[in-house]
């Protein structure tokens, strides 16, 4: 199980893992992920292909809201 934390993630040890925290915007632009940071809060990246939708589609994500989590191996 992870935490996510402002410094990171951590298991439920506690370990740094190295995961992060970013989203695949489907359907949206610059504008609408903005909109977003401004009303909600937040500042993680935003993985964005206008128009295509290419990336969404390259990580199965078809509807919001959707979470993919990636993870490093070392």
């Amino acid at each position: 199980m992870l935490a996510f934390h402002d410094e990171g993630a951590f298991s439920s040890n506690g370990e740094k893992c190295n995961t992060k925290l970013v989203s695949v915007a489907f359907n949206d632009n610059a504008k609408d992920i903005e909109r977003f940071f401004e009303k909600y809060g937040g500042d993680w990246p935003v993985l964005l292909d206008e128009g295509t939708n290419r990336v969404a589609i390259n990580y199965s994500v078809m509807t919001a809201p959707e979470t993919v989590l990636l993870h490093q191996m070392d």
